[in-house]
């Protein structure tokens, strides 16, 4: 049986680190979706560091950490924004022209 397939994908964000992390180094968001097995990534122009990452945050979208600084609030903001922005285009998108979503797109 297993689970049904969405509709339409849904975006969450990733820190893009290299397999060895280095503490002192600022890495990119990227706003990741995941389709028919293809992976899409766009940036954010959001750097933080790792330590200041949340991946589980925002219902497991990802966030940042208050131990980022005072403008954690307004970038977590930002971030949903975006990903809201284009979740509900993906919606719009879905509803005009059922089961015609693709990479592309």
């Amino acid at each position: 049986m297993g689970r049904p397939k969405r509709l339409y994908p849904l975006g969450k964000y990733r820190l893009r680190t290299p397999k060895t992390i280095d503490k002192s180094k600022t890495y990119p968001i990227e706003l990741e979706y995941t389709w028919n097995r293809q992976v899409l990534r766009k940036s954010a122009n959001i750097f933080v560091k790792a330590a200041d990452w949340n991946q589980n945050g925002n219902q497991g979208r990802g966030e940042i950490r208050s131990s980022y600084g005072n403008e954690y609030k307004r970038l977590n903001k930002v971030l949903m924004e975006r990903v809201d922005t284009m979740d509900a285009q993906l919606a719009e998108y879905n509803v005009k022209h059922p089961n015609q979503i693709t990479a592309e797109v």
